[in-house]
């Protein structure tokens, strides 16, 4: 058995930040507002203008994201 290496554990910190960012995007509509914005920054009129039909507006849903660093 091996001895565990610092990059083998996970500051509790840390893991909180890791397990509320996942808890965030398991949600359809930050994932879609996600995946909007990876080439290149849009404002929140930007992400406004996308149809989604049957979803809340994106600015309902990116409200948690505050906290995502």
């Amino acid at each position: 058995m091996s001895t565990p290496h610092h990059h083998d554990t996970l500051s509790l910190q840390d893991s909180t930040i890791l397990a509320e960012t996942f808890r965030l995007l398991g949600d359809p509509s930050r994932l879609r507002i996600l995946f909007y914005c990876l080439n290149e920054p849009k404002s929140v009129g930007d992400i406004e203008a996308v149809p989604d039909p049957g979803q809340p507006p994106p600015t309902f849903a990116a409200r948690g994201k505050t906290g995502c660093r």
